[in-house]
């Protein structure tokens, strides 16, 4: 690691009571938040701007974190969500011909923090033993706590976004509040004003109800030649309706499905709509979508030991037998014993055995947990969006 004047001091305090020391980068404070890893060699920009991380601190599990530096076009959405980041080693001087800026200069931006020098290998191996913990990370330079022995509780007191400890409404804090529209144009992705949805009449509109919808999902929707009509989750079912779609798209986003009680009600009527007025309406659910589907039709969810998050997740479509590499990041799953009738497993995880996505056997209604707009990561599932557009 190379030396610079703005480093400092870093600790981390896991509620278990055991500290990690070490270097400070990005901005100075304390925050709080489930500690998490990540397994990815790459995609480090696309998983710091992920709104599925808010109110977490990612353990990158990959030694070297930052080399290629930080690019706004690999960004998912316009700021960091985790509340904090842990490497065993950052680079302060990256190289790629696209790169803007550093991973200390892109973290302090945006007011996040940043811990090296930690044995990040030995946090993964804690973290599957004992499962996803809470954790405070503080950064700073001459806070005496940072220089003796400090419990979790002590270290939670200095906490400022208190408002996130409790992991609740995420949805207002990663989500749109307005309706946006999105066409593909000359290559990349667009936001256009209502004023020329005049002159876009002719293509078929497919809705993506935000709940931290990242980027590469709109443009999967909207390089298939459709107008990308990114909903606010507060949008009501009739208000729906009014935008005349074509297709539905329930995106991924951070926090326990369980909690997203205006998202249950909203789908329940978009899926009666589909079973008992317009049954060739195509629904597609990603991630926290597939959790939300599943908890609609009945289905239960359980929080899992540690999840699952990095870009080499292996699964098996159950109907085809072929297998598949995925990006995953999540820490809930379906238990797919649970099903009701009509509805059927789609995929499994070859490592867990893990639900990885389940579809309606009369309706075009399907969902995976997986990520099929990877990027950075595996691209073998894209295909998904090719599928769903069978039916737009």
């Amino acid at each position: 690691m190379t030396d610079f004047a703005c480093m400092r001091q870093a600790v981390l305090i896991l509620e278990t009571g055991q500290t990690y020391r070490g270097i400070g980068f990005g901005a100075s404070g304390a925050s709080y938040g489930e500690l998490v890893f990540n397994t990815s060699m790459t995609g480090y920009v696309e998983s710091l701007t992920d709104p599925s991380y808010a109110g977490q601190i990612l353990i990158f599990s990959y030694p070297l974190i930052g080399n290629y530096g930080v690019s706004s076009t690999w960004f998912e959405s316009e700021r960091v969500h985790p509340v904090g980041v842990v490497v065993h080693e950052f680079c302060t001087h990256p190289y790629h011909r696209q790169s803007e800026t550093d991973l200390n200069s892109f973290l302090t931006r945006f007011g996040k923090l940043g811990i090296a020098g930690v044995d990040t290998r030995a946090l993964v191996k804690l973290i599957r033993q004992t499962g996803t913990l809470p954790a405070v990370l503080l950064v700073g330079e001459e806070d005496e706590s940072l220089n003796t022995a400090i419990t979790f509780e002590a270290a939670l007191a200095k906490v400022n976004n208190r408002d996130e400890v409790g992991f609740w409404d995420w949805p207002s804090k990663v989500a749109r509040k307005t309706v946006e529209y999105f066409v593909w144009r000359q290559k990349q992705l667009v936001q256009i004003s209502e004023t020329e949805l005049g002159s876009l009449a002719n293509l078929k509109r497919v809705g993506i109800l935000d709940y931290g919808v990242k980027a590469n999902i709109i443009r999967e929707v909207a390089k298939r030649g459709a107008l990308a009509v990114v909903l606010p989750p507060t949008i009501t079912f009739t208000e729906l309706l009014a935008y005349n779609l074509s297709g539905l798209v329930i995106s991924n986003g951070p926090g326990d499905p369980r909690d997203y009680k205006t998202a249950h009600h909203l789908l329940q009527q978009v899926l009666d709509y589909v079973f008992t007025t317009n049954p060739n309406f195509p629904v597609f659910g990603i991630c926290l979508g597939h959790q939300l589907l599943a908890q609609v039709i009945g289905a239960n969810i359980y929080k899992m030991t540690f999840g699952n998050r990095g870009v080499n997740q292996p699964v098996l479509n159950m109907l085809t037998k072929n297998s598949f590499l995925t990006s995953q990041n999540h820490s809930y799953a379906v238990d797919l014993s649970t099903l009701p009738t009509g509805w059927q497993p789609w995929f499994i995880n070859l490592n867990d055995q893990s639900a990885e996505g389940l579809r309606y056997t009369s309706r075009p209604i399907f969902s995976v947990q997986f990520h099929p707009e990877a990027c950075g990561g595996p691209q073998d599932t894209n295909w998904l969006f090719d599928e769903f557009f069978k039916f737009v």
